[in-house]
Order: structure tokens, then C-alpha cells, then sequence
């Protein structure tokens, strides 16, 4: 079968090319993608980006930030000896307009083009590329190997922290490497009960190592879920669903399943308990409680007054244990 059937082509999450990491990071969190695109100026594919990638990126060191809201009175004075400012006119663009953004850009942009010879002039120090790319390679050569010792969390409870150390290192204050901090953090975010984590490092210059901390958003404990279906055909259905989640010294997750209809009926308990130990290991226990009717629908299984095969009942109950097999 093409993969044209499989492949995903409206409603992309992409990026572009001049995106600033902590402004993408939070997108990247909230979502369970692996990799995202990444759009060049033009809107035409440029490469890809990865959740591992941003693990390894370090934080900019100047911020400029204007926040703009859009019920706020915002000043755009600039003296003229802090820098150029751009001021742009738009007289028929609405807060909506999102499919101008091309047009838009491109009065920006060629606005920026048309002040070069200005901006060129503010720039009182040049270098040579290859001398930079030189002083790059120095630098990033005399930069620290990436081990990590102490973790400090914000969010959640001292428990929640205490497992959440266990996903990185076994006891406190053991070295662990970026690789280490690589396969936590995507053990982490793996569960349903962790929505976001924002990994930022410092540098101990006394021992050499880094202190790893992380700012962690847990979910809400209690989640319900009311759906259905409804068809002309008879074969209408609800379903109402509960999930609790409790993450302490262990991660565990109640669930409660039902679907009632005229055809199909079925309940459904569950139960998930994940234990932070060296190989990670998770024990889920499933019971259900399912029965088909047919018949209910309409005779075309039926022969006479007497129904054929209409009825059907399927209860089960099992335990499901699971471990990574290739962990090293």
C-alpha cells in the first residue's frame, strides 16, 4: 500500500529556520512527536528538528524580548543612538489575517534591504569568517564534558521529585552522563502522568560537573472522558470513561472503560504500576467484560424465528509485564 495513505499532509506542526529554541521548546513539549520540519523563509521544507536536539542546545545568553499584547500600550521610542527602528504601515491588515503572512514579511523585509547601507554603518568591528569559525572550534573544545551530579526540580510534591531522581540516577549525588539525562527524560515524558519537562544545566566550576535542573508540569490527577456515536442505522452507542493518576515513590494509573449500545456493551478496569529501578519495569492488569448483540440490529443473522450465531460474550482478565530487553 503507498505511504501516501499513512503520510500526514494538512495541519503540520513545522518551524522556521530563524525560530529561537526556547520559544519552539514548549510546542515540542506538549506534543508526542519525535521530529518536527523546519520551513525556510519561502515556506519550502529545510530539515528536520528532534526533542534529543534540543537536550544538547544551550541557552542564549541575550534576550530582547517586546511583549506585545494585544490590549496593551506598548512605547516604540528608540534613541537614535541605541540603534534603527522600523516602523511599517499597515492600514487594511485585521489581528486575523494569517494567510497575509507572506505578503507581510515581504514588506519587512524589503523595508530591512532598502536600510543595509544604514545598518552596515552602525557595525564598527568586522571579522573573518574563518577566523570566527576558528575561535568556535577553540571554544567548544575547551568547553566541559557534560556530566551530570545534583537535579533540582520545581513541581511537584518531594515524592513526585524523588521519583523522578530515580529516572536519571540510583542514589543521590552519583555522576550520570548526557546520555543518562537523554534516556531519563524520555522515560519521563513517556508517561501519561509528566506533560512537559524543560531540562536547563549550570556548571559547578568546583567539581566540574553540572547541575541539572528541570521544571516539570504534572497532570491533573483525575481525567474523564464522555463520547458516542449516533447512525441511522440503529447502532447508536456511549461511552464514559475515568482515569486517575497518582505518581509518588511509584507512577501508578486507575482506569474505568464503559460503552453501552444497542449492539455492543462493554466494561472494561484497568491498571498500571511502573517502578523506577534500574531496568524499568511495569505491571498492568486488565479486566473486561464485553457482550455483542446482533440480533438487536436486524434479522439478516436470522433464519426463520430461530437466530443463527448473534450473541456473543468475552470476558477476560490479564496481567501485562513490560521491560525494555535492550537495555545495555
Amino acid at each position: 500500500m503507498p505511504i501516501r495513505y499513512f503520510m500526514k499532509a494538512k495541519d503540520l506542526i513545522t518551524f522556521r529556520r530563524n525560530d529561537y529554541i526556547d520559544d519552539i521548546r514548549e510546542t515540542m513539549a506538549q506534543k508526542r512527536y519525535r521530529d518536527f520540519p523546519i520551513m525556510d523563509l519561502n515556506g519550502r521544507y529545510y530539515g528536520m528538528i528532534s526533542r534529543r536536539s534540543l537536550l544538547g542546545a544551550r541557552k542564549k545568553q541575550l534576550v530582547l524580548v517586546d511583549h506585545n499584547e494585544i490590549m496593551q500600550k506598548t512605547d516604540y521610542s528608540l534613541p537614535d543612538s541605541l540603534g534603527i527602528l522600523m516602523t511599517f504601515k499597515y492600514d487594511n491588515v485585521n489581528l486575523m489575517d494569517f494567510d497575509r503572512f507572506d505578503e507581510l514579511h515581504d514588506i519587512g523585509y524589503n523595508r530591512t534591504i532598502q536600510l543595509m547601507d544604514s545598518i552596515k554603518a552602525r557595525i564598527s568591528r568586522r571579522i573573518n569568517y574563518r577566523q570566527l569559525e576558528l575561535k568556535r572550534i577553540a571554544y567548544k573544545k575547551n568547553m566541559p564534558e557534560l556530566r551530570f551530579r545534583e537535579i533540582s526540580i520545581t513541581g511537584g510534591n518531594e515524592q513526585q521529585k524523588k521519583y523522578i531522581r530515580k529516572e536519571f540516577h540510583s542514589s543521590d549525588h552519583e555522576i550520570f552522563s548526557l546520555e543518562d539525562l537523554r534516556k531519563g527524560y524520555f522515560r519521563l515524558m513517556s508517561d501519561n502522568m509528566i506533560s512537559e519537562i524543560i531540562p536547563h544545566a549550570v556548571y559547578n566550576k568546583v567539581d566540574t560537573t553540572f547541575t541539572l535542573h528541570l521544571k516539570v508540569k504534572i497532570e491533573d490527577d483525575l481525567s474523564l472522558r464522555v463520547g458516542g456515536n449516533v447512525g441511522s442505522n440503529g447502532a447508536n452507542q456511549i461511552y464514559v470513561g475515568a482515569t486517575y493518576h497518582n505518581l509518588n515513590n511509584f507512577s501508578k494509573e486507575v482506569s474505568l472503560d464503559g460503552q453501552l449500545g444497542q449492539i455492543y456493551n462493554n466494561l472494561q478496569i484497568a491498571g498500571r504500576i511502573d517502578f523506577p529501578t534500574h531496568i524499568p519495569t511495569s505491571f498492568r492488569l486488565v479486566g473486561s467484560i464485553s457482550s455483542f448483540d446482533y440480533f438487536k440490529q436486524e434479522k439478516l443473522f436470522s433464519k426463520g424465528n430461530s437466530p443463527v450465531f448473534n450473541k456473543k460474550k468475552e470476558n477476560f482478565v490479564k496481567l501485562l509485564v513490560s521491560m525494555p530487553f535492550l537495555t545495555p
